[in-house]
């Protein structure tokens, strides 16, 4: 029933597209909803933040119909303001928002933005939805925030499942030093651990550094070390990063350790446009070389006929195959606007949460129902695991979907 809602009204959606051709415009003075949206339309997280801005737009274009459906008296205005992928910036962003009078914000974008605007979000009265935000630390029940993707204890589920297939018996990770890396290795450590495998403290390193020559040599190091001790087929560097990953890459093939194991990488990275955004690319070269793949949230099974027809409207936005984040975005305004439509104009942060969840428990949407947990994020969610492929034809690397984790099962399956 909930997604022959959401079809309903998207077949209302085109049809008013349809006969606006022939139809003059409402004249009417309507209610403005105000959401704002914190998007990382620059920095370290700019790739995902180009498909979020391009889903939170397919979903206004689709939304003003909507409203104009229901009758024309209300509005959708979405404020956005860029992060730049900044903790610092964030803070300042959502405090600019608070002043316009904003009390729903879509975004931000990562683990330790939103770690950095929680507290004032909290105090005054702001309903945060993260599309993107995964870190563990942050399932707080009873607070402001409100996550679209499962916290990382899945993402840890899936890569210990991908390890135990591919007979990896021993991980280093390299990772950013900030809430969500240090989240996702405590959490990768305690499950993989269970099923035998071991992983070292691996190399942590600051996410403003430019230059990685030095935790690039101290985990070639920790390479040699683990050669000692396992065969090179045993090993995996798990990489956790945001697009500083590119530069990783393309280093690591400096170092001759480095270029003996396997690489496995993250949600974060997944369809970072950078890696493939050249013919001649060393990172999407030493990427492919060492079947470099990354686990990234997907939407129900369910969902496959929304999903595809969003996703294609996103990518002729956008140019290219988006993340999920950018459909978690699109999911998330909508419950926004049909949280503020339940509580009319009221601004009472206690309302705003009761409904919230109740809206997100009821929406079916491009990524499927967005049912929250008591701590406020998605309750569950498979994951894809993409890679890079080389197209001969046209001389590019693309990213290219080779399996899914279903979490429900534990089990990984594999395609051709």
């Amino acid at each position: 029933m909930k997604k022959l809602i959401l079809i309903t009204i998207l077949f209302i959606i085109e049809l008013f597209f349809y006969s606006c051709k022939n139809n003059e415009p409402c004249n009417c003075n309507p209610i403005v909803i105000k959401i704002g949206a914190l998007l990382p339309l620059s920095g370290s997280g700019a790739s995902t933040g180009e498909g979020m801005s391009a889903g939170l737009s397919v979903a206004k274009e689709e939304i003003d119909v909507y409203l104009h459906v229901l009758g024309g008296d209300k509005s959708l205005s979405l404020v956005v303001f860029d992060t730049k992928t900044d903790t610092t910036e964030a803070l300042i962003k959502l405090k600019a928002l608070y002043e316009q009078g904003i009390r729903i914000v879509i975004g931000p974008y990562s683990s330790a933005e939103v770690h950095s605007i929680k507290n004032f979000a909290d105090r005054n009265g702001i309903l945060i939805l993260s599309p993107s935000s995964v870190a563990i630390s942050l399932a707080i029940a009873g607070d402001n925030i409100f996550r679209f993707a499962p916290s990382d204890v899945s993402q840890a589920k899936a890569l210990t499942r991908y390890f135990l297939d591919d007979s990896i018996k021993f991980v280093i990770p390299l990772f950013r030093d900030d809430i969500w890396g240090s989240d996702l290795i405590k959490s990768l450590y305690a499950q993989y651990s269970v099923y035998g495998g071991i992983m070292n403290e691996g190399e942590r390193y600051n996410p403003a550094i430019k230059d990685f020559s030095l935790p690039l040599k101290d985990l070639n190091e920790q390479v040699q070390t683990a050669l000692s001790l396992y065969k090179q087929n045993e090993i995996s560097i798990f990489l956790a990063s945001f697009n500083e990953g590119n530069d990783i890459l393309s280093l690591a093939q400096n170092y001759d350790k480095l270029s003996l194991v396997k690489w496995t990488g993250s949600s974060a990275f997944a369809l970072n446009k950078n890696l493939t955004s050249t013919k001649s690319n060393n990172s999407a070269e030493f990427a492919l070389a060492h079947n470099f793949l990354c686990p990234i949230f997907t939407y129900d099974d369910e969902a496959r006929s929304i999903a595809y027809e969003i996703t294609k409207k996103i990518t002729e936005k956008i140019k290219r195959e988006p993340d999920i984040y950018a459909l978690t975005s699109y999911d998330a305004l909508w419950v926004a606007v049909f949280t503020y439509l339940a509580t009319g104009n009221d601004t009472n942060i206690e309302e705003l949460k009761k409904n919230i969840m109740l809206q997100a428990g009821k929406y079916f949407g491009a990524t499927g129902n967005t049912k929250l947990n008591e701590a406020g994020d998605r309750i569950w969610g498979n994951y894809d695991f993409w890679g890079i492929a080389y197209i001969d034809t046209s001389s590019t690397y693309i990213w290219k979907k080779y399996s899914t984790y279903l979490v429900n099962q534990d089990k990984i399956i594999k395609y051709n």
